[in-house]
């Protein structure tokens, strides 16, 4: 499967490099193999959708995948809903392999830890695709509700679509919806939980 070309911009590697240097409880290795699996999800579909990657661009506000041609519109509804459903399965398995730790495995410092940090990064991916189901754009969420509009609802919010990360960054620095997000994330998470304990 070719990725096409992958460009990875300045302001990526100095996110990456500042966080990792505030990092003292492993979050950034957690967030990279969440990102990396939905990236990799939006790419399978895609594949599968019959659509090709021109172009993968690392930046500092996320990944964005340039395509060769343009999918219809149930098919971009169905690559944007692949990233946030793999983050999904993905904090599935490592609950899995979490519990199958606490049960089989013999308990010591590095069990201990690697338990945690399993059930760590099953949160942050979890919330990772459940924000990323917002419909605002760039995210994810905007490319489904734009696959279930009509053509002339569909038209009329793309004038808008350039405008989608400042609101974005507003309603995240105000904490608009982050009470109900927080609250959507925990019971997701309590329910995989559950499922395994």
């Amino acid at each position: 499967m070719g990725l096409g070309r992958v460009e990875v911009t300045g302001g990526f590697l100095l996110l990456l490099a500042w966080l990792n240097y505030l990092d003292r409880s492993f979050l950034v290795p957690m967030a990279v193999l969440a990102c990396g699996v939905h990236e990799l999800g939006h790419l399978l579909a895609i594949r599968l959708l019959g659509g090709t990657v021109r172009e993968i661009r690392l930046t500092a506000i996320g990944a964005e995948l340039v395509l060769s041609g343009p999918l219809g519109y149930w098919q971009e509804g169905a690559a944007a809903l692949a990233g946030p459903g793999v983050n999904l399965l993905l904090a599935l398995l490592m609950i899995l392999c979490a519990s199958v730790i606490a049960k089989a495995a013999p308990a010591n410092v590095v069990t201990k830890w690697v338990f945690y940090f399993l059930l760590d990064a099953a949160a942050l991916s979890v919330g990772l695709g459940l924000f990323n189901l917002i419909p605002i754009p760039p995210l994810d969420g905007s490319k489904v509700l734009f696959a279930l509009l009509p053509e002339r609802a569909y038209l009329t919010l793309m004038r808008y679509e350039r405008y989608g990360m400042l609101v974005l960054l507003l309603l995240v620095w105000m904490d608009v919806g982050g009470f109900y997000l927080s609250g959507a994330i925990g019971v997701i998470y309590r329910w995989m939980i559950g499922l395994f304990f």
